[in-house]
């Protein structure tokens, strides 16, 4: 009997490609194949709107004359190839018999995997690569790898998690070829050579040679080459081998749990639609990732993505023919082995989570886990799922495209998630010579792209179809449609989630919006035709033109028109919500709010000509929509006063019965933008500058300010630095030569790493980075007056704030910026301690533009001074003052 996993995969890449497939409603649901003189009927478990079907078994033919028989998957397999015209005698053989061969391993591999976890699921980063026994989900023939026999298939392939040892070559001066970036490749080599075979079998390396490893098939194949004997004297087998190497899911990367490295190797076999022989330029391209992501703007982009690990593979070599050309064969790329230096636990390969085992997945078991931990039903647990996995995981790919034209190809086999309690908490992207490069890279990394435009720059008008098979189609699509089948949640209701997320991307100003043009305007998308592909028997490397294997499908994030009219928002820091307004009639608006795409809270704001406006809540749950609908209505709808129908807690000893809500009072009670402050610590202490002043809570952690402005439909996020992610612009940002002079801490890496490990352990002072849309910006630092140099040098409250303010990221200077972060760092210092009666500055005196732009958000001049190192002007925000003229 056919496997499932073999059925899904050969119907459902058919079901997506062929022009006239179609479902037949019913109990149970029919798909239908057409075929010459008939059709194929197969009933389903699940039906997908996306084609991600899941077939129950049975195969039915309805010949011409109506008469409905059960028939075998190999005659299935034949009517369909006989139904291209150009498929036919030895080719359709051939294409059977792969499709064949195929299932019988899936057959094999599943058996083996259902005995090793029957009684859990796989935890670890191996055991999710070894777990991907149906292979690719959307093609014909999932675990085709000709020429493999039984046996080779057991030792070299994931899914039996044979352990092998791999071989070593010598390779003379001269007579290879490579690259390294922030490596050398001969170091490298040699001392991966050394730790995988001891001192002793090491000195067996003649002086100067480069030890190659190779894979044993791949050790094999060289051997029995023209080249190996061509150049019997240039490359020597030492005949040393080193064990322990375990194939990953892509069988050709391999990983040692001990080394640092793992090995991506030109592999002799066909895998599915290709060859897996790497070449020279496919190689570059991981080196040139790793000079992009080591450049400033490289850095900035780690930084922007926290929870995303790029797994580089910056060092490649290989061996020269005689005519001084690199070979293919002998290949071999270093990837960084991450998991040398952290845990693997909890570290899923995706498209082994999304893959079905029986009647299950694991992306069903982590959703439930996320469920239980949670407390949610399993419908909220699957839009929180989604909406963390399309935050962790296709946000930076995206941001990758469209600030950077840094385009990943991350259909779901390359992409790990690291979970905690069940959600996506973080991304690790491999196959980095499966990148593509567009505008703005050339103009972002002039240096990567010295020696002009490579091979893998494609035309930013031309690149987002292409991108969105891999984003959209192979990953997204699998994932959603996982969720879908393993929660009941319909994928309808699972796309209204996703299309709120890429519509809030595309509204947070990126570079370059055309990703998000495209998968949210677009009737149609790019699709790889794997079906065709295979039938054809192309070999997709080495096609002259790849274009002819795509064709177009169906686009489901297309039908939402509206989504532009929408306003995306933060709430309570790490939620995200929509609204939008919808005129009644000319003093009447209609007020919706959503989350995760679904509908959660309705307002009417009535707006009569020169009277207060009224928010009356139609239905709402949930006390931070309040909130949020009611700073709609004053900074979209221009409101200064506001009755409600009803007003929280809150608001109840502030706002007095029958008087509105002003905005004054908003500004100063909203508890949506802020971390509420640690509880204080009874006591007092005495500073080093001899003032006593009270114990101080906890420092915020995380992020502790974030807040949509509507005048400049921007987001500002207010957070404590993060050493290792903000370190490098921190370090670019004071040694410039504006800010340096006035900061006065220039100076090396390890000196201002130095200061910010000393400013993270003191008390009185949070070292804050500020981020527009993502962005960081500038560097910030809030403290204590009492306890710091300032507090002598006036007469202190005990629980003044001071703030000291740099702006190093040139796109974000100007007057409209500076109002809103510094109005929002002043804000923050009020609603963080409603004791704080001031906020001060201290600026060099003789900078006057500075003193004079801090009048503009309430710092105004008291006096000067003297500091021992600077004379310093005292600037003083009060917070009546603030409220009542300043706030935003």
């Amino acid at each position: 009997m056919t496997h499932p996993l073999s059925l899904n995969a050969f119907f459902n890449a058919l079901f997506v490609e062929h022009p006239h497939t179609r479902v037949i409603k019913g109990q149970p649901d029919h798909a239908s194949f057409p075929c010459e003189q008939g059709e194929l009927l197969l009933p389903l478990t699940y039906t997908s709107a996306a084609g991600r079907h899941r077939y129950q078994g049975d195969i039915l033919w309805r010949g011409s004359d109506g008469e409905t028989v059960p028939t075998t998957f190999a005659d299935a397999v034949y009517r369909i190839a006989q139904s291209v015209p150009e498929v036919s005698g030895e080719r359709l053989d051939r294409f059977a018999s792969r499709v064949s061969q195929s299932d019988a391993y899936v057959q094999r591999a599943e058996a083996h995997w259902q005995h090793r976890f029957a009684d859990r699921w796989p935890q670890r980063f191996i055991e999710s690569e070894q777990s991907l026994t149906g292979g690719h989900s959307m093609h014909p023939a999932p675990k085709s790898n000709e020429p493999l026999t039984p046996e080779q298939q057991e030792a070299y392939l994931p899914e039996f998690a044979q352990s092998f040892a791999i071989e070593w070559f010598a390779v003379a001066p001269g007579q290879w070829t490579g690259e390294g970036v922030n490596h050398d490749v001969l170091d490298t080599l040699q001392s991966l050579f050394v730790d995988s075979v001891g001192l002793t079998h090491a000195a067996n390396l003649p002086q100067g040679w480069l030890p190659l490893p190779m894979h044993p098939l791949q050790a094999q194949a060289w051997r029995d080459s023209d080249d190996a004997r061509a150049l019997k004297n240039s490359v020597i087998d030492l005949a040393l081998t080193s064990s322990g190497w375990l194939a990953t899911s892509s069988s050709r990367a391999i990983y040692h749990p001990d080394h640092p490295w793992m090995l991506k190797v030109s592999l002799p076999v066909k895998l599915t639609n290709s060859v897996r022989l790497l070449t020279a330029t496919e190689a570059k391209r991981g080196s040139l990732l790793s000079k992009m992501l080591n450049a400033a703007p490289g850095q900035t982009l780690q930084q922007r993505t926290p929870t995303t690990t790029f797994i580089e593979e910056p060092v490649w070599c290989t061996i020269l023919s005689e005519q001084g050309e690199p070979l293919s064969l002998p290949l071999v790329s270093l990837r960084d082995n991450v998991f040398a230096h952290q845990a693997d636990q909890d570290v899923h390969l995706l498209a082994s989570i999304n893959q079905p085992h029986g009647q299950s997945s694991q992306i069903g078991a982590l959703i439930a886990q996320a469920a239980q931990h949670h407390q949610w039903t399993q419908h909220d647990a699957a839009h929180h799922w989604l909406a963390s996995f399309l935050d962790h995981i296709l946000y930076p790919l995206c941001l990758a495209r469209s600030d950077y034209g840094i385009l990943l190809l991350a259909h779901q086999q390359n992409i790990l998630l690291r979970t905690a309690h069940g959600l996506p908490s973080a991304m690790m992207y491999r196959d980095c010579q499966g990148i593509w490069v567009t505008d703005p890279a050339p103009a972002l990394f002039p240096d990567a792209f010295s020696e002009g435009l490579p091979s893998c720059y494609v035309p930013a008008d031309k690149v987002d179809p292409y991108l969105s098979y891999y984003l959209i189609g192979n990953t997204l699509i699998n994932t959603l449609s996982a969720i879908s089948e393993a929660t009941g949640v319909t994928e309808q209701r699972l796309w209204q989630v996703c299309r709120q997320a890429f519509a809030t991307w595309r509204a947070s100003h990126p570079v370059d919006s055309r990703l998000y043009d495209y998968l949210l305007d677009s009737p149609t998308l790019h699709w790889k035709r794997n079906f065709n592909t295979f039938l054809a028997d192309h070999n997709e490397a080495t096609l002259a033109d790849p274009s002819q294997i795509y064709t177009d499908i169906d686009n489901p994030f297309y039908g939402d028109n509206a989504l532009g009219s929408w306003v995306f928002k933060p709430v309570n820091l790490d939620r995200t919500v929509g609204l939008r307004s919808h005129l009644l009639d000319a003093s009447y608006h209609l007020i919706d709010v959503m989350e995760h795409g679904q509908a959660k809270a309705t307002f009417v704001l009535h707006q009569p000509d020169n009277e207060t406006a009224t928010l009356t809540t139609r239905y709402c749950n949930d006390e931070s929509l309040w909130w949020s609908a009611v700073e709609h209505a004053f900074y979209q709808h221009q409101c200064q006063a506001l009755h409600a129908s009803d007003y929280p807690h809150a608001l109840q000893s502030v706002v007095a019965p029958g008087t509105p809500l002003t905005l004054s009072q908003f500004k100063q009670h909203c508890p949506i933008w802020h971390q509420a402050q640690a509880p204080d610590n009874e006591g007092y202490q005495t500073a080093d500058n001899g003032l006593t002043h009270p114990t101080r809570p906890e420092k915020p952690q995380g992020v502790f300010y974030r807040r949509y402005f509507y005048h400049l439909k921007r987001t500002l996020t207010l957070r404590p630095v993060a050493i290792d992610r903000d370190i490098a612009c921190f370090h670019a940002w004071h040694n410039h030569p504006d800010i340096a002079p006035i900061w006065e801490l220039e100076g090396s890496l390890a000196f201002h790493r130095q200061y910010l490990q000393k400013a993270h352990h003191d008390a009185h002072l949070i070292p804050v980075i500020g981020e527009f849309d993502g962005q960081p910006f500038g560097y910030f630092e809030i403290y204590w007056v009492a306890e710091d140099r300032l507090g002598p040098y006036y007469d202190v409250a005990a629980f003044d704030r001071g703030i000291h303010m740099l702006v190093g990221n040139p796109h974000f200077l100007g007057r409209q910026f500076f109002s809103t972060w510094a109005q929002s760092i002043i804000h923050y210092c009020f609603l963080a301690e409603p004791r704080t009666l001031n906020v001060m500055g201290e600026p060099n005196a003789a900078n006057w533009r500075v003193v004079r732009i801090s009048r503009g958000v309430g710092m105004k001049k008291q006096k000067e001074f003297d500091f021992p190192h600077k004379r310093a002007a005292l600037l003083q925000c009060e917070r009546n003052d603030f409220f009542a003229q300043y706030a935003q």
